[in-house]
């Protein structure tokens, strides 16, 4: 029982302390090792982020289950390093510098911070909700499970389950998608939480009483991210080329698959070339954003921003080289979309005399060698297996509508709970209107899929949360972004979105990852910033 003549912030025998100690000797002890730890979790977070973007398209796409454990196994460690951080920050009461620290926060008294940080609190709040309502979701999924599925026998053993709850009709399957969820969730809220750190650099521009965000308008570590992915994104797209060239049917010159062992069919490290063009659709758009943040401040003074134009254009002739007639028509379609903002965007910029003649002119003509390196290298290379694919377009949408007939009655049978996560490719078997019917293990059609196994209590978080993180540069944010940046953003998870509509990029582990991050950034940004408000 506390001691009534001593103050109740002396009472910690809740938490192990004992009365004797003051709340500031406390902290003058806990502090110094909580400091350690939280530096440490947040260069761990760094490193094994950047470890996660090397290995996931490079370990054959994480197709495997190994490499889906190594993945698992790191999104777990970025999530618990994010909870430790939390708990130094909100039990310890260390406040390290961020770019969204509290109102208050701040010691210059020349600034206020007005009502973006309660709005953010509120956008985070409302999705961590809908987080641990998927998360919850499949794992009572799991635990009532109606059926395990033995795929040696072919045979389904059922057990006794609750209806009116969520469940599963092969619990392995839910099991493995319940694990990849939670690893997925936990990176998403990590990397949030790490890109707002602030570097070494931009910790000293506060120290001279510079409160502003770096001139580029992103925080370092987000620059980071997009620098990393679009490295990795050209090295792929330089290797498989080079693989093509070679005719080689081989992923990595190593491995033949055994699904699809002909050349024209992989790229690179992926044994299906769609997910190679859904990979690469995700990164080049936000790198040619990246170019035009740089460009638009830079101009002609320094020209090593002009690498991520240069690995853009890589990226999107590669998408034309891999022959995927769906990664194609999404290329040409946001292609067409940057162009047009684009070039508007210098043409206003010189009208209005925000920049020179000359640095408008050379970005206008740069925009200009992009297309062309992407017609020359694309045409030139992929143009041969491409164009018959392109030919042949119907009746590749005819057979992935056939798929979707045969599918639908799953998705009317379990309306509510659907069949469980992860469930579709031995459920499905039931719906197959004769043995010799092709027998997918994915249904080229993510957004059905979703619907069949996680029904509509399943289905309308994800939307819900895909809606509110594209709403969320609308909403005063940590982060003030130019529209024409974010809009690369959406624009490269529209495409992966539209494409999941006729094949599988979401059941890909290094695509969904890629989506993740640039969700995870974006959960981050707002058209106006609370921060730096002179009163």
């Amino acid at each position: 029982m506390q001691n009534p003549h001593m103050p109740p912030h002396y009472a910690f025998r809740s938490c192990g302390i004992p009365n004797r100690f003051s709340v500031k000797k406390w902290r003058a002890r806990v502090i110094p090792k909580a400091t350690q730890i939280y530096h440490f979790c947040d260069a761990a977070t760094g490193m094994i982020l950047v470890f996660m973007i090397f290995f996931s398209p490079w370990a054959f796409g994480t197709t495997e289950s190994w490499s889906a454990n190594i993945m698992n196994a790191c999104g777990f460690f970025i999530g618990l390093a994010w909870l430790l951080k939390i708990v130094v920050r909100e039990w310890v009461g260390y406040k390290p510098l961020r770019w969204d620290l509290p109102p208050g926060s701040w010691s210059n008294p020349g600034y206020s911070l007005v009502t973006g940080y309660k709005i953010s609190k509120w956008v985070k709040f409302i999705l961590g909700l809908l987080s641990l309502f998927i998360i919850a979701f499949h794992l009572v999924a799991v635990l009532n499970a109606a059926a395990v599925y033995f795929p040696e026998e072919y045979r389904f053993v059922y057990k006794t389950h609750i209806k009116w709850l969520p469940h599963s009709y092969d619990k392995n399957s839910s099991l493995n998608a319940f694990l990849r969820c939670v690893a997925l969730v936990l990176s998403f809220w990590g990397i949030s939480d790490w890109v707002m750190g602030m570097s070494k650099k931009e910790e000293q521009s506060y120290g001279r009483g510079n409160l502003y965000l770096p001139r580029y308008g992103l925080p370092e570590r987000v620059r980071r991210v997009i620098w990393i992915l679009a490295t990795n994104g050209l090295l792929l797209a330089i290797e498989g080329a080079i693989q093509r060239a070679l005719n080689s049917p081989k992923l990595l010159f190593m491995v033949t698959p055994t699904v699809h062992s002909f050349t024209e069919a992989v790229f690179g490290p992926f044994a299906y070339r769609s997910n190679a063009a859904q990979y690469l659709n995700l990164i080049w758009p936000v790198a040619l954003g990246m170019w035009w943040v740089y460009h638009r401040i830079r101009g002609t003074y320094r020209t090593s921003h002009h690498y991520l134009l240069f690995a853009a254009a890589v990226m999107c002739a590669a998408v034309f080289i891999t022959g995927s007639r769906g990664g194609f028509l999404v290329a040409v379609m946001i292609l067409t979309t940057t162009l047009l903002v684009l070039g508007s965007s210098f043409v206003v910029l010189i009208i209005k005399k925000r920049i020179s003649m000359y640095s408008g002119s050379l970005a206008l003509w740069l925009i200009a060698g992009f297309v062309a390196a992407v017609c020359f290298i694309g045409g030139g290379l992929g143009w041969k297996v491409l164009w018959p694919r392109l030919l042949q377009i119907e009746d590749g949408f005819a057979n992935r509508a056939e798929f979707t007939r045969l599918a639908k009655p799953l998705a009317h049978d379990f309306p509510l709970f659907g069949t469980g996560p992860g469930t579709f490719e031995h459920v499905f078997q039931f719906y197959r209107p004769s043995p010799d019917t092709y027998w997918p293990a994915q249904l080229h059609n993510d957004w059905l899929e979703l619907r069949v196994t996680m029904g509509l209590v399943g289905i309308i978080p994800v939307v819900a949360g895909l809606i509110l993180i594209f709403l969320r540069w609308f909403l005063p944010g940590p982060i003030r972004v130019g529209w024409r940046f974010v809009l690369f953003i959406w624009l490269a998870l529209t495409g992966c979105i539209i494409h999941a509509r006729f094949d599988f990029p979401f059941q890909i582990y290094s695509v969904l990852f890629v989506f993740v991050i640039w969700c995870a950034i974006l959960n981050n940004l707002g058209r106006t910033s609370y921060r730096a408000i002179c009163t």
